[in-house]
């Protein structure tokens, strides 16, 4: 074939036909590839199992000094159990609390106004729930007695760390989240025992009370801020006659109200389909119902 190309300019050079690579050596390659990797997330993976470890650990060992030293709150008064008429029915209440997201903040001037959110603002809204909830109850429903109230807490209790963004702009850091959640909390379940007669918490774990950002199964429950405000709160009202607990060191619990049981989870382990939550819901409650 004739070329024709300026002066200076590069002469074309016949490519040298390619070598043809055997098949076992090509596979070989390919397996000393998959092998680097595997080894690789092996490594990542006891990395994070020995963080997780170290750092359970301390939340354990801290969760057993908070018991050793932190006192407990005083007592409120019970309420004397009522003799009920024949036409009044007797019933329990359910009263679901989660997502309060303690710490974390929301400007409304970030917001052009339509949305704003602080710890005054999550104490305010824990507080009007508790009172619009006995008002329910005592002025609203007065054919039921409702003796026993059950009050779900469903976790993502603080802001907590898992986020770089949570780190910079909460109100409080993660022990003053908990600190405050501590406080919030007692106050709010003190004034539900001097309204009902018997008071039941079963609690979640979220994920905002995650430890580290990357996500576990191992310890999601016991490694968890929202387990170590449970358990504060278990503890500073270890006195209240009229008060039970429920903290499982799962991520999940059954609750029985009225003969009926319902399975309680915060719900960050369902997966939606398509962007559609429902059909997660829907393979989870099939999954779970299954066991």
């Amino acid at each position: 074939a004739r070329y024709r190309y300026r002066v200076g300019a590069a002469k074309p050079v016949a490519a040298e036909a390619a070598e043809e690579v055997p098949v076992d050596l090509l596979a070989e390659n390919a397996k000393d590839r998959l092998i680097s990797r595997l080894q690789d997330e092996i490594r990542h993976v006891r990395k994070v199992y020995k963080n997780q470890t170290r750092e359970s650990a301390a939340l354990d060992a801290l969760v057993d000094a908070i018991y050793e030293v932190v006192p407990t709150m005083q007592t409120v008064r019970v309420p004397k159990r009522r003799v009920v008429s024949s036409d009044v029915e007797e019933e329990s209440l359910v009263l679901l609390l989660g997502d309060l997201h303690i710490g974390e903040v929301v400007d409304p001037d970030q917001t052009s106004g339509i949305a704003a959110f602080n710890v005054d603002i999550a104490r305010r809204r824990i507080q009007y729930t508790v009172d619009t909830a006995i008002k329910i109850a005592r002025e609203k429903m007065v054919n039921y007695h409702f003796r026993r109230l059950v009050v779900p807490i469903l976790g993502d209790v603080v802001s907590g760390i898992i986020h770089d963004e949570l780190r910079v702009n909460d109100e409080v850091g993660i022990v003053g989240q908990i600190v405050v959640a501590v406080e919030i909390l007692a106050e709010a379940i003190l004034k539900l025992c001097q309204e009902f007669e018997e008071v039941h918490i079963p609690c979640v774990v979220g994920n905002h009370g995650r430890v580290t950002e990357e996500r576990y199964f191992k310890g999601k429950a016991t490694n968890n801020y929202d387990y170590l405000v449970y358990k504060m709160l278990e503890k500073v009202l270890a006195d209240q006659s009229n008060l039970t607990w429920d903290i499982p060191k799962a991520f999940f619990t059954v609750m029985t109200v009225e003969n009926s049981r319902f399975l309680l989870l915060h719900g960050d382990v369902v997966k939606s389909w398509m962007g559609i939550p429902f059909y997660g819901l829907q393979r989870a409650y099939l999954k779970w119902r299954a066991l």
